[in-house]
């Protein structure tokens, strides 16, 4: 496994966290979410950036290429945004992450849920150099 961020290469399992793991760990444990960020900072971190990975985990199996940083739908969303049913939305991509899952059941889902899509526009968080999100045309990240 990879992380880009820290450029480290051949990361073990049990030192990476995929966007699914990242999730199921900041909803079971909210406390444990600021593990997961870009930076320091307390705005930089949190169960936000999680999200913003699981979204983008499952968009990247559907043939989306973004980068770290990007965001849109649920995961650019702010926590207390959220509903009930984005919630399950975000626990049912989990589930699907199940190995019994099957790519179609991944690919229905994705298909079926426009906040799980990126649309015309998404925002890059770029935690490099300014630290500000910025609204971009998807294109520009290919």
């Amino acid at each position: 496994m990879e992380d880009a961020d820290l450029q480290l290469h051949s990361v073990p399992f049990n030192q990476f966290y995929t966007g699914i793991r990242a999730w199921e760990i900041s909803r079971k444990t909210p406390a444990m979410a600021r593990q997961f960020g870009y930076g320091k900072e307390k705005y930089e971190r949190g169960a936000w950036v999680a999200r913003a990975n699981l979204v983008r985990d499952l968009a990247a199996l559907n043939g989306f290429v973004s980068i770290s940083g990007d965001s849109w739908g649920l995961g650019d969303k702010r926590d207390n945004q959220l509903v009930p049913a984005d919630l399950q939305l975000l626990d049912e991509i989990v589930r699907l992450g199940d190995s019994n899952a099957t790519f179609e059941q991944r690919q229905a889902l994705y298909a079926a849920c426009p906040d799980l899509r990126p649309g015309e526009k998404i925002k890059h968080f770029d935690y490099l150099f300014t630290n500000q999100p910025r609204e971009i045309q998807w294109s520009e990240t290919l």
